[in-house]
């Protein structure tokens, strides 16, 4: 019973869905695939990423897990580090 999604970013954003995805072997190969696909370039819109991913979490009765990975500091969007998050 498990949701994920996946955003990459850089200067674009972009998800893997445009909804939180039940997870099952279908879409665990699909996101694999996904990830496969993803490669770096541009900045870092590191406010942008995380908007977008607080989007998709609508349920606070559910516990809510996140994994934030970056290479390095805001280069894009909004560069200021106290304004993010």
């Amino acid at each position: 019973g498990d949701l994920f999604n996946i955003v990459a970013y850089e200067t674009r954003l972009e998800s893997f869905r445009p909804e939180l995805q039940l997870y099952n072997e279908t879409t665990r190969v699909e996101a694999l695939a996904y990830i496969d696909g993803v490669y770096a370039g541009g900045g870092t819109n590191i406010h942008g990423a995380l908007r977008t991913t607080f989007s998709f979490l609508q349920d606070s009765a559910t516990p809510t897990f996140v994994l934030f990975t970056t290479d390095g500091l805001p280069t894009s969007g909004e560069t200021n580090e106290s304004k993010i998050g």
